[in-house]
């Protein structure tokens, strides 16, 4: 994996994703699945996390479909968890903390899936301080392995 080109990747769609074109969000999908599981993730982060600026003149349901259009094109261990997740972030439905905690948990064990750990994160509104608690527990983790 090329990290530089996954960063680079991740910062050109943070904020720039085209959620009204199609025919370039399905570009940027291909693009993501060759370079990492990581960038497949980013783009699942861009259209659960879509700017209220742009949910304003989406539709969920084209936001559900461009997630099923990603997750139909990668494979990895955590895309069940993550598509959930994101999908009931389009339906603005929040997850309970104890939920988010047991699923940040589960990224302990698949390193540097930072798109991953923030749909977990902002999925839930809870107690902060268990939050963060949980994400610097990660990201130390991670970090001993490099």
């Amino acid at each position: 994996m090329n990290i530089l080109k996954e960063l680079e990747f991740i910062d050109r769609i943070d904020g720039n994703f085209p959620y009204g074109d199609r025919k370039e969000c399905i570009k940027l999908m291909d693009e993501a699945v060759l370079i990492s599981p990581n960038a497949s993730f980013a783009v699942i982060e861009e259209i659960c996390r879509i700017p209220d600026e742009d949910r304003a003149l989406l539709p969920f349901l084209a936001l559900l479909d461009l997630l099923k259009e990603i997750e139909k094109r990668f494979e990895h261990p955590l895309k069940e968890l993550i598509v959930k997740i994101a999908s009931r972030m389009i339906k603005e439905q929040e997850s309970s903390l104890e939920e988010t905690l047991l699923n940040l948990e589960s990224l302990k064990k698949y390193p540097r899936q930072f798109a991953c750990l923030n749909i977990i994160f902002y999925s839930c509104h809870g107690d902060e301080t268990k939050l963060n608690a949980g994400w610097d527990e990660i990201i130390k983790l991670w970090d001993k392995g490099n």
